[in-house]
């Protein structure tokens, strides 16, 4: 897995979000703006990524809305909230903060182990973020929810890495931050 396990998806989030929203012109250096920019934008965020399939929207469809109700909720309108979307979701795909360790235990397993990444996530994001930490070169199969088609929990996701690594379920382990996604899919 790659967000929450090797690398910090939080704290991807809050680099893009702070970088996007000082852009715009707003103090994020103050602990009080920070924190409705922060609260508002996770508000909005949850609700409208939760939603994403059922609404039919797309990544940028779901970036806009948040950044439109992020914006209102600060007393700001904007009538184009694919500017502030696009800025921000442009600092994502390339904001990456490794989790202490991932790189070592990948360097002790690569050459020993078939190694893959299983993911869920945008195309975009996962490979700029994989990109900007170079781990990559560490895994000889990557699987993006968004490119296979299916994401975890789907068994279908682990089915297809296991075919691309030429490995057996019963002989592979499965390593990640969730028990809805990573495990409950893994096990099924």
């Amino acid at each position: 897995d790659l967000d929450g396990t090797l690398i910090d998806f939080d704290a991807c989030v809050r680099d893009a979000l702070r970088a996007a929203f000082a852009e715009l012109g707003y103090e994020v250096s103050s602990q009080r703006i920070w924190a409705e920019i922060q609260a508002a934008s996770a508000e909005a965020g949850t609700l409208y990524w939760s939603q994403k399939s059922a609404l039919g929207w797309s990544r940028a469809q779901v970036m806009e809305a948040v950044m439109r109700d992020t914006l209102a909720a600060l007393g700001a309108e904007t009538e184009h909230p694919e500017v502030p979307a696009d800025r921000y979701w442009a600092r994502f795909c390339k904001t990456t903060h490794l989790n202490p360790g991932a790189i070592e235990t990948l360097e002790r397993l690569q050459g020993r182990f078939k190694l893959g990444l299983v993911t869920n996530g945008e195309s975009d994001s996962q490979r700029g973020r994989l990109g900007a930490t170079g781990l990559e070169s560490f895994f000889d199969a990557v699987l993006i929810s968004d490119e296979a088609g299916c994401a975890k929990p789907d068994p279908r996701i682990f089915a297809l890495a296991l075919a691309e690594l030429g490995v057996d379920a019963q002989d592979a382990l499965f390593v990640g931050d969730s028990l809805e996604h990573d495990y409950a899919g893994a096990q099924a």
